[in-house]
């Protein structure tokens, strides 16, 4: 993905020099003590303990960053026997650290949860450490599950799955570790590259290729050309969804979503042609015959992407300040993006094709995709609503009852629709300016402040002024469905008259039982 001219003057960058704060600089101290130690108990070893801090953390701190994901790579034993022998090193010097040392906790490989590799945990100074044996792996054909044996720190950082990821800090002489050749210059130039060559490294495991877009998005990097053209390789997007679990998509594009830029995260999935790969239904290929009739439409969600984010810095925001600052809003606005042209597909009669992809294709919580599956509904229902000549009270409020908490949301959404319709392929060249596209924000934004105006925006959560063993004594009736019914008839009322009382209600349900 090629960087504007805009975008490339924020590059290179000036890296910051990594500076351990107080309790990295103990943590460190003792890790080293502890590595003497050892050492010294084991006369005959190859050779001597190397500790280093690994990925993340040494990215961060260079970016000038707080991270507190501590990885700590060994160059000759594995992470458990490492943690044993320093809980002895710290038992027999019991005041010179402190109680430094919190539990050891093994966590054995499990492929099927997608965990390829030993990992001890502990807790140092408050601060939770991952401890592992530096490795170096191969994979079969038809699996991610990487063959792992002890490796060099070079090896080790071959087989990461980005250079600015592949930097250590070695513990011993305090010095940044670039094993690559490329991790420092690349973090400078904002560059996300593989250390191997770009195929090989998503063939071996695909699902570096949503960490790559994930980091890009992150930090507001370019991806290098060789890498982009792999991801869009078929092979890679087969790959992506014959070999990686669905559990392990959905968690990474729910970081992309809760990251600072979604929006980034979106372009770059349909940059790298893996839309269908992540947002289809499970199995669509395989037995739907509608791929012609405009489902699943990589251009229609390219283009509601660009329209959204056109509309999100808008200065005349259909959402709130505090809306646009919320990330479960954004994350909300960009699932719609993502799943809108899925709309109207029926692969179930039970339920809504948007709740089916993210509940199973993503494997995120159902309750997102009942909350997503109602934004798209209620955004489809709002683009005959919000052309009416004119609105009552009683309607609108009804609107807001049926869109829920997210209106606003729901009335962004079906705008951006509106005028994703209206641009089609010409999305790039949409302006807000433009006549057509400045008239149907004034006509959305005009019922928003009719909704404001009306003291509507907690329509949502309205509750009838009389309760349902109230509405039973008053008419004279039994419990049953006819008590939903008229509580119905109550909340219309209570939209239509805001200002009337109990007593008014009690007035109006004897005349409906008069009517009757």
């Amino acid at each position: 993905m090629r960087l504007s001219p805009h975008e490339m003057s924020h590059f290179p960058l000036q890296l910051s020099a990594v500076i351990l704060d107080e309790t990295e600089q103990k943590i460190r101290d003792l890790l080293v003590d502890a590595s003497t130690d050892i050492d010294a108990r084991e006369p005959d070893r190859k050779e001597d303990l190397v500790l280093r801090f690994t990925g993340g953390w040494v990215r961060d701190k260079l970016l000038g960053q707080d991270s507190h994901d501590l990885d700590v790579g060994i160059n000759r034993m594995t992470g458990y026997d490492f943690a044993t022998k320093l809980q002895g090193f710290i038992v027999r010097r019991p005041t010179k650290y402190g109680a430094a040392m919190q539990g050891i906790h093994k966590i054995e490989m499990n492929p099927e949860k997608s965990k390829h590799l030993e990992t001890t945990t502990t807790k140092l100074y408050g601060i939770d450490i991952d401890l592992v044996n530096l490795r170096t792996e191969t994979y079969t054909e038809s699996s991610r599950v990487p063959h792992m044996k002890f490796g060099t720190a070079e090896e080790d950082a071959l087989r990461r799955d980005a250079t600015i990821n592949a930097l250590f800090y070695n513990l011993q002489t305090q010095e940044v570790e670039d094993f690559t050749g490329k991790g420092l210059e690349d973090l400078r130039n904002g560059m996300i590259r593989t250390p191997l060559p770009a195929f090989t490294t998503f063939h071996d495991d695909p699902l570096r290729v949503l960490r790559l877009i994930r980091f890009a998005s992150r930090f507001g990097f370019h991806i290098e050309d060789q890498a982009i053209a792999a991801m869009q390789n078929d092979t890679i997007r087969k790959a992506l969804q014959q070999k990686i679990s669905r559990e392990r998509i959905g968690a990474e594009l729910d970081k992309m979503l809760n990251g600072p830029n979604p929006s980034a995260s979106m372009k770059l999935i349909g940059i790298s042609k893996l839309y269908e790969a992540i947002f289809a239904p499970l199995n669509y290929a395989a037995k739907s015959s509608d791929a012609g009739q405009g489902w699943g439409s990589i251009t229609e969600f390219s283009n509601l992407r660009l329209v959204m984010d056109r509309l999100l810095k808008s200065d005349k925001p259909i959402l709130t300040q505090d809306d646009v600052k919320d990330p479960y809003i954004v994350k909300l606005v960009y699932l719609y993006v993502a799943l809108r042209p899925w709309h109207g597909l029926k692969v179930s009669p039970k339920f809504e094709t948007a709740f089916l992809i993210i509940r199973d294709s993503l494997k995120l919580p159902s309750s997102l995709g009942t909350t997503i599956s109602g934004i798209i509904k209620s955004a489809a229902e709002a683009t005959s609503f919000v052309r009416l000549a004119e609105w009552t009270r009683k309607d609108a409020g009804l609107f807001v009852r049926q869109a829920g908490q997210y209106w606003r949301v729901v009335l962004l959404c079906a705008l951006a629709s509106d005028i994703e319709k209206l641009f089609g392929n010409r999305a790039q060249d949409c302006s807000l300016e433009q006549e057509q596209v400045n008239a149907d924000l004034e006509r959305y934004l005009k019922l928003e402040k009719f909704i404001a105006d009306n003291n509507l925006t907690n329509a949502w959560q309205l509750k009838p002024i009389l309760g349902g063993k109230e509405v039973m004594n008053v008419l004279e009736l039994q419990k049953g469905p006819q008590i939903a019914e008229f509580l119905r008839k109550v909340i219309e009322w209570q939209l239509e008259f805001p200002d009337m009382t109990r007593e008014d209600c009690v007035a109006y349900l004897k005349s409906l039982k008069l009517q009757a």
